[in-house]
């Protein structure tokens, strides 16, 4: 991820990342950001670009299930 080791709010930035995840099946990392109110999802590999999926959700955990369905806690 770019951002450096910097907290932010800007798209490459996470502040207070509660969980992750690995979706396999689109090699991709998606992160509760807790402050910033907001799933990202990066590409496990090269990944220099992310993007919110989810945004104004609280978010303490994360779970996918075998269909690919995306669980907030």
């Amino acid at each position: 991820m770019t951002g450096g080791n910097e907290v932010g709010c800007r798209p490459d930035q996470l502040i207070s990342p509660k969980d992750v995840i690995i979706d396999k099946d689109r090699d991709n990392l998606i992160i509760c950001d807790t402050i910033n109110k907001r799933i990202v999802q990066w590409p496990r590999r090269n990944g220099k670009n992310g993007e919110t999926i989810i945004s104004n959700v609280g978010c303490c955990g994360l779970a996918i299930d075998d269909n690919g369905s995306l669980y907030i806690v």
